[in-house]
C-alpha cells in the first residue's frame, strides 16, 4: 500500500498548485497590460503597463514564482498569441528591438521577488516603510533586469552606444516608470492589508 501523504505535504502541494495558478493570473495581466501600449515618437520602444504587472508579481509572488510568470507570458507570445506590445506574437520578437527588455522581465521578477522578500522581513507590518521598501526594491529590478539587459541588446542590435541606446529605450520612460513602480508597490501595500499575503518563496 502507498502511504498517504502527511499533512504538512498536502499544505505544501497545495502552496505549489496556488503558487502556478497565481503565476498564470500575473501573466495574463502583463499580456493585457502589452496590449494597452502608446509609442513614444522618439523611441523605438512603446509604453506600456508590463512592467507594473512584471513588479507586482515579484512582489507578491516572491523569488520563486514570480520568474515563472514571466516565462508563462513570454512562452504565450513566443507561440503566437498576441500578448506582446500592440497585441504582437512571435519568437521575431523576442529577436528584435524590445527583445532585450522582455526577457529581462524574468530576471526584475526575480530580483524585485529577492528584495521584496527582504523587506517584509525587515518592516515587519510597518506599511509605511514596507511601500517605501518595495519601491527600492522595484527600481533596483528594473535598472538591473529590464532596462540593463534591454539597453545592452538594443545597442548590439542598433550598433549604437550603450548611452545612446539608453537615451532612445530608457530615458523617455523614466516619468511613467517611476508612476508604475508607485502604483505598483502601492497597489501590493494595500493587498497585504486586506489580508492577501504574498508568497515568500
Amino acid at each position: 500500500m502507498s502511504e498517504q501523504p502527511t499533512t504538512g505535504e498536502m499544505t505544501t502541494r497545495l502552496q505549489h498548485v496556488r503558487g502556478i495558478v497565481r503565476a498564470a493570473l500575473f501573466a495574463a495581466l502583463m499580456g493585457s497590460g502589452g496590449i494597452l501600449a502608446l509609442q513614444v515618437p522618439i523611441s523605438t520602444v512603446p509604453f506600456t503597463l508590463q512592467t507594473m504587472f512584471v513588479i507586482m508579481a515579484g512582489l507578491f509572488l516572491g523569488p520563486r514564482y514570480a520568474p515563472f510568470s514571466v516565462v508563462i507570458y513570454l512562452t504565450m507570445g513566443a507561440i503566437g498569441l498576441p500578448v506582446f506590445s500592440k497585441g504582437g506574437a512571435g519568437i521575431g520578437i523576442l529577436l528584435g528591438p524590445t527583445g532585450g527588455y522582455l526577457i529581462g522581465f524574468i530576471v526584475t521578477a526575480w530580483l524585485v521577488g529577492v528584495l521584496g522578500a527582504l523587506v517584509r522581513v525587515v518592516t515587519a507590518k510597518q506599511s509605511g516603510l514596507r511601500l517605501v521598501g518595495y519601491i527600492l526594491a522595484a527600481v533596483m529590478g528594473l535598472s538591473l533586469g529590464t532596462y540593463l539587459l534591454g539597453t545592452l541588446r538594443l545597442a548590439a542590435l542598433l550598433q549604437i552606444g550603450f548611452l545612446e541606446a539608453a537615451l532612445v529605450g530608457v530615458v523617455p520612460f523614466l516619468a511613467a516608470e517611476l508612476l508604475k513602480v508607485l502604483l505598483a508597490a502601492g497597489l501590493i501595500v494595500s493587498l497585504e492589508r486586506r489580508g492577501l499575503y504574498p508568497n515568500n518563496e
